[in-house]
C-alpha cells in the first residue's frame, strides 16, 4: 500500500508481500509515484451536493490538471512492460502534390496554433501534482526528407517504426512530431507521431484532416470549447453529483460481467504480462459492398452500423466458443454529447464495456435491436471516466489482462479523407492496443474498408484468428438476408475438410483452426430450416448465394 505525505513516498506492507525486486522497483520510480499519488490525493475529495459548475480549484496560473484518462496513460508510462505500441500514436497520409519547405513549416505552425494539445508539456507542481500547460509558441520537431522512388517505402516505414517505438520523456520532450518524405514527381508522404497522453486516435484523424485542409488552402470549420477548458472540466467529472447515476448504472450492468475470454488458448496464461504484451496484426481488405450492405440493413431495421458489427462479432464468438456472455470493449470518442468539442484534438476518449448476452431464439432484427440498446445505453453513460467505472464495477485488475474484457471492437471513421482530393490515408500494419483480440473496421473513404485485427500470438495461433475473422465476415454477409431468421439458424463456419485438427487444437465448442479460405458455410437442412422469407429468399437461398460468391 503506497501513499504520499508531504512529498515523501510511504510504503506499508503488513503481510510481507514486497520482495527485494519490488522494493527496488518502487525505489527507482519513487519520484514519479509521489507525483502521481499527490495528484490523486488532491482530487480524492468528498462529493458534496451542489451545482455541477462549481470549481474547487480556480486557475492560479496558465497550467491545468490532467484529465482522468491522461492520468491513466501517465500511470501506464511508469510500468516496466513495454507499452509503446499503445502509448505512441502514428498517422500517415500520401499527397499527390507536395508543399514547398516553407509551406510545410507554415502549415505545421498553423496546425499547432489551432490545436493547443500539440503544444502541451507536462511538469511537476510544487505539491508534486503532475500538471500540463500549452506553450504560447511551439517550434514542433519537423523533419524533411527527399528520397528516390526506390527508397520511398523504406523511408516511410522507418519513420513509422521510429515514431511508434520512440520513448518520450513526458516532462522534457515535445509530445508531437512530424516528418515529410518527398518523392519524385512532386508527391509526398506525411508521417505524424504523438504520445497518447495528448492525442487519442480520433484526434489523429482530426489532425490529419486539418493539415490536409491547410495544405490545400481550404477553409477550416470553427472550433468551440478550448482544450484547457475541457481538461479543467474533465478533471472535475468524477466527483460531480450527476456521476452517481452513471456509477449505479455501471455497477448494475457489470455485476455479472465476465472479464475472461472463452476462446480456447494455445497455452495456459502466465501471471506475468511479459510475453503477452506482443501483438500480431492481420489486415484483411473487405469486399466493397460488405459494410455498406450491412449498414443499409441496420438503418432500415432502425439500428446503427456499429450495433450491427457488434452483433456480428458477438454471434461469431457464440458460434466459435458456445459462450454467450463474452464482454466486448469499445473505445468511445467521448464527443457525442458535446458538439462544441467535436473538432477538439486531445485525449478525450473513454473505454466502454458492451454486455449483451446473445439469445439465439430472437430473430436477427431483434438481436440488432438488443445490440443497439446496449450501445446506446453505454454511450449515455460514457462520461464516467474509465477509472471510476472500473472502481464502480468492483472488478479488480488482474496482472497480464486488461480489466473488464479481452476483446475490442472499433469502427474508426476519422480517417476517410472524403472531400480531400489528392489525399489518401494509410493504415500502418502496427498494433494499437493491448487487448488479447482487437477488431478495428477502418473506413478509408474512397479506398474502401479494411479489417485490422490484433491478437496475442502467445495465446492464439494465426490460423485460429483467421478462422474467427472468416466467421465474423461471413455473418456480416449473411445478416442483411436473414432479418427474420432466428439467431440459432444464422449460418456458422464449419471445420475445414482434409486433415482434422489435432487434440491440442481442439476445444469443446471451439472453432477448429484452419487455413484461410478453406472454411465453408454449413448449409441448413431438416426441420430446423425456418419457413420465413427475407426479401423473397429463404435462408437456404441466401446460403447458396454466399457459397457461390465465396467459391
Amino acid at each position: 500500500l503506497l501513499a504520499e505525505r508531504k512529498g515523501r513516498l510511504l510504503a506499508r506492507d503488513p503481510e510481507g508481500r514486497m520482495d527485494e525486486a519490488l522494493k527496488q522497483r518502487v525505489a527507482r520510480q519513487g519520484r514519479a509515484l509521489v507525483r502521481l499519488l499527490a495528484g490523486r490525493e488532491r482530487y480524492a475529495i468528498e462529493r458534496t451536493a451542489g451545482s455541477d459548475n462549481t470549481r474547487e480549484f480556480p486557475p492560479q496560473d496558465d497550467s491545468f490538471p490532467l484529465t482522468p484518462y491522461q492520468t491513466g496513460f501517465y500511470a501506464m508510462s511508469l510500468e516496466e512492460r513495454d507499452n509503446r505500441s499503445v502509448l505512441n500514436q502514428a498517422g500517415v497520409f500520401d499527397l499527390d502534390e507536395a508543399p514547398s519547405p516553407a509551406e510545410w513549416r507554415e502549415a505545421m505552425e498553423r496546425l499547432a496554433r489551432r490545436h493547443p494539445a500539440l503544444r502541451i508539456s507536462l511538469f511537476s507542481g510544487e505539491d508534486g501534482e503532475i500538471r500540463q500547460r500549452a506553450r504560447e509558441t511551439c517550434s514542433l520537431p519537423l523533419e524533411d526528407f527527399e528520397v528516390t522512388e526506390q527508397d520511398a517505402d523504406a523511408a516511410v516505414e522507418g519513420l513509422i517504426d521510429r515514431f511508434k517505438s520512440a520513448a518520450y520523456d513526458l516532462e522534457r520532450d515535445f509530445l508531437f512530431r512530424a516528418a515529410i518524405v518527398r518523392k519524385p514527381g512532386g508527391r509526398a508522404t506525411v508521417v505524424l507521431g504523438g504520445h497518447h497522453i495528448v492525442l487519442d486516435g480520433w484526434s489523429m484523424g482530426l489532425i490529419l484532416d486539418d493539415l490536409a485542409a491547410i495544405l490545400q488552402k481550404a477553409e477550416l470549420p470553427p472550433q468551440g470549447c478550448g482544450y484547457e477548458e475541457y481538461a479543467r472540466n474533465a478533471a472535475l467529472l468524477p466527483r460531480l453529483p450527476r456521476m452517481e447515476g452513471h456509477r449505479r448504472y455501471w455497477r448494475d450492468k457489470l455485476k455479472h460481467a465476465n472479464p475472461l475470454l472463452s476462446l480456447r488458448e494455445n497455452r495456459h496464461r502466465e501471471a506475468s504480462p511479459g510475453p503477452d504484451a506482443e501483438r500480431a496484426v492481420i489486415h484483411r481488405p473487405l469486399a466493397p459492398d460488405l459494410i455498406p450492405n450491412l449498414a443499409r440493413w441496420a438503418v432500415a431495421s432502425q439500428g446503427h452500423p456499429f450495433a450491427a458489427l457488434s452483433h456480428a462479432l458477438r454471434h461469431a464468438f457464440v458460434l466459435a466458443t458456445g459462450e454467450r456472455d463474452d464482454t466486448v470493449i469499445t473505445i468511445a470518442a467521448n464527443r457525442e454529447h458535446h458538439p462544441d468539442i467535436a473538432g477538439l484534438a486531445g485525449c478525450l476518449i473513454n473505454v466502454l464495456p458492451l454486455l449483451a448476452p446473445l439469445d439465439e431464439r430472437l430473430t436477427a432484427k431483434d438481436l440488432l435491436k438488443d445490440s443497439q440498446e446496449t450501445v446506446l445505453e453505454a454511450l449515455e453513460h460514457q462520461e464516467l471516466p474509465f477509472g471510476a467505472l472500473l472502481e464502480a464495477s468492483g472488478i479488480r485488475p488482474c496482472q497480464g489482462r486488461t480489466p473488464l474484457g479481452q476483446v475490442m471492437l472499433l469502427l474508426q471513421n476519422a480517417f476517410s479523407m472524403d472531400g480531400r482530393p489528392g489525399v489518401r490515408c494509410r493504415i500502418p500494419r502496427l498494433p494499437i492496443a493491448h487487448y488479447e483480440l482487437s477488431f478495428v473496421v477502418w473506413d478509408r473513404g474512397r479506398e474502401g474498408f479494411l479489417l485490422h485485427t490484433e491478437h496475442a500470438p502467445s495465446l492464439y495461433s494465426a490460423d485460429r484468428v483467421n478462422s474467427l475473422i472468416d466467421l465474423f465476415i461471413s455473418i456480416c454477409e449473411v445478416l442483411p438476408r436473414c432479418g427474420e431468421t432466428a439467431g440459432r439458424d444464422i449460418p456458422a463456419i464449419a471445420a475445414p475438410k482434409g486433415k482434422p485438427p489435432s487434440d491440442q487444437e481442439k476445444g469443446e465448442g471451439d472453432l477448429p483452426a484452419g487455413d484461410l479460405g478453406v472454411n465453408l458455410l454449413r448449409a441448413l437442412s431438416g426441420p430446423d430450416v425456418p419457413a420465413s422469407r427475407t426479401d423473397g429468399a429463404t435462408v437456404a437461398d441466401a446460403l447458396s448465394s454466399v457459397l457461390a460468391e465465396r467459391g
